[in-house]
């Protein structure tokens, strides 16, 4: 076990506050992780908290390293190997006193939730940043992941309401707390609404992602005539994921209207040369990329996911797909393309006022040592 020896760990000796994650490369739950890093920087708490991810590790664990934090990536097989990714977690988490352990994300969910409580941890919290339709198999595990914590963080009302429909979580525990995204208002550049009107997809490429719904409904809108449109897709992370992503574009000869990119930390970039953020996704915890569109004042097209019916109305900050069906996604895209320049300002002028403190990452902070003081009495 000397490969997971906290660096100066003689500092750590009255407990630790540990973040557990599946992985810390890019997307919504590694954001979370990195505003969380630059808080606990402000506040002046260097010791005593550690980042885990579960799998491997990218961007967001640069930037963590980065702000003076430790971070360790286990590397686990644990799907290939599930009950020896099990054991060697609880023997990693026997190393530390953990007074707080937090988990973020279905996987570290289940693992850290079984493996915290059977390796001593005082203080079990579970994030749900996802919203899955799960197996029965399936249900039995995370419930038992999710009963072996204390609380039970859930990112949105949505969120919430599917962990208590699918009977994973106790209500009495369940709360809504939302990710801690620290996002702040910037007046960013200004994309005049003519010619080729740019959508902008700004995620993983990931089943639940539902990207098929966006291409082929931009397949159908182009049939009909409607070509002014431009839709750019950051989240590529092999040439794999690059070469399917541009196959289908060819397949659906949508491949003139789509740029395909990598995923990159300067997403800022692509938000501000877009019109509209877009997503068409099956389920989501919160959706990040909506909420970081938003600070930076633009508007939004997705079906009724995540955050989106708590803060998105139809019409007035966007455009919001009332179904997954294609005939009702199609029809918001081609709502959206069809705006003039009047109702498009009006649009980022909407959007401008949604307040976004809920998100703050101090709020988030605070109710974790709010809990910590609690249960530790």
């Amino acid at each position: 076990m000397s490969a997971f020896r906290l660096r100066g760990k003689k500092s750590y000796d009255q407990g630790i506050r540990m973040h557990l994650v599946y992985g810390l490369d890019f997307g919504g739950c590694e954001t979370q992780m990195v505003n969380l890093a630059i808080e606990y920087a402000i506040r002046g708490r260097g010791d005593g908290i550690l980042f885990c991810s579960l799998t491997g590790g990218g961007i967001a664990e640069t930037k963590i390293k980065n702000l003076g934090f430790q971070v360790i990536c286990l590397n686990l097989s644990l799907w290939e190997k599930p009950f020896t990714s099990l054991i060697r977690l609880i023997h990693f988490f026997r190393h530390y006193s953990i007074l707080m352990l937090i988990t973020s994300g279905s996987d570290a969910n289940l693992f850290g939730g079984i493996a915290g409580r059977l390796a001593g941890a005082r203080v079990v919290v579970t994030e749900e940043i996802g919203v899955r339709a799960n197996s029965r198999i399936q249900r039995c595990f995370i419930r038992f992941g999710y009963k072996n914590a204390n609380f039970n963080f859930a990112v949105s009302n949505l969120a919430r309401e599917n962990l208590l429909r699918q009977r994973l979580v106790d209500p009495k525990k369940c709360v809504v707390s939302y990710a801690p995204l620290n996002l702040i208002r910037e007046n960013c550049k200004s994309v005049p609404y003519e010619g080729d009107i740019r959508l902008l997809y700004l995620g993983r490429i990931h089943p639940e992602k539902n990207l098929e719904l966006l291409l082929d409904s931009l397949s159908q809108v182009l049939s009909k005539g409607q070509k002014n449109f431009r839709l750019v897709i950051v989240g590529a992370r092999s040439a794999e994921e690059f070469n399917f992503l541009r196959a289908i574009s060819e397949k659906l000869q949508i491949s003139n209207n789509v740029e395909i990119q990598y995923v990159t930390d300067k997403s800022n970039e692509f938000i501000d040369e877009c019109h509209f953020l877009v997503q068409s996704s099956r389920s989501e915890g919160m959706g990040y990329s909506v909420l970081e569109a938003i600070s930076r004042n633009k508007p939004v097209i997705s079906t009724d996911v995540g955050i989106v019916p708590e803060i998105i109305v139809d019409g007035v900050h966007g455009f919001v797909s009332k179904s997954h069906k294609q005939n009702d996604f199609v029809k918001v895209l081609s709502s959206a393309l069809s705006i003039d320049s009047i109702k498009y300002q009006e649009m980022i002028e909407n959007v401008s006022r949604i307040d976004l403190s809920f998100v703050a990452t101090s709020k988030y902070l605070d109710r974790l040592d709010s809990l910590s003081g609690k249960l530790a009495k």
